[in-house]
């Protein structure tokens, strides 16, 4: 996945490998107009803890380790949304 204009997603590639471990089709995303948030929830289990990376960049994880959902503050400004499928994934 790519972001919007002007970048490209840290994350690239972090969603195929993650399908085969949650039985996820894709990953739900939701973005909040008012805030500027995008949220990408990854997996259905449970959050056992959040870290920070960077000041606008959330990632939580399940007790095993995996990645359950990303929080980006500011998304749009960043150019991360509108989420636009890479079409050679």
């Amino acid at each position: 996945m790519t972001g919007g204009p002007g970048g490209s997603a840290p994350w690239r590639g972090l969603f195929r490998s993650r399908r085969l471990r949650t039985g996820r089709a894709q990953p739900d995303i939701a973005f909040h107009v008012e805030d500027d948030i995008l949220e990408i929830r990854i997996s259905d289990k449970a959050v056992a803890r959040e870290v920070s990376h960077g000041w606008n960049v959330n990632i939580s994880y399940a007790e095993d380790g995996s990645v359950v959902e990303i929080v980006l503050l500011e998304a749009m400004e960043k150019g991360l949304y509108p989420v636009v499928p890479d079409q050679a994934a």
